[in-house]
């Protein structure tokens, strides 16, 4: 097995420059509440984390199901925008 090259330059680039499109993407669609959006966006499609742990890590000014139909209508504008994101992971429930 041979060991995993590091990414190069072009990789890297490449990555920065579908990160800032990204990025600027989201700065357009942010609407009203345009900060706290932001972060949404930034928590869920950078930093990995569900719903769930958002609205704990916002203080639940908003629920899971609102963070979820955000992201949702995001994603769909973006998809129309030609960026396509990612799914995210889907937080676990524990059994009752």
């Amino acid at each position: 097995m041979e060991p995993a090259t590091p990414p190069v330059a072009e990789d890297r680039l490449i990555s920065a420059e579908r990160r800032k499109a990204f990025l600027d993407s989201c700065r357009r669609l942010a609407g009203r509440q345009r900060q706290r959006n932001l972060r949404i966006f930034r928590l869920a499609f950078l930093d990995g984390l569900t719903s769930v742990e958002i609205s704990e890590r916002l203080g639940r000014p908003i629920s899971a199901n609102g963070i979820d139909t955000l992201l949702h209508r995001v994603r769909r504008r973006l998809a129309e925008e030609g960026l396509m994101v990612p799914r995210r992971r889907v937080a676990r429930t524990s059994p009752a």
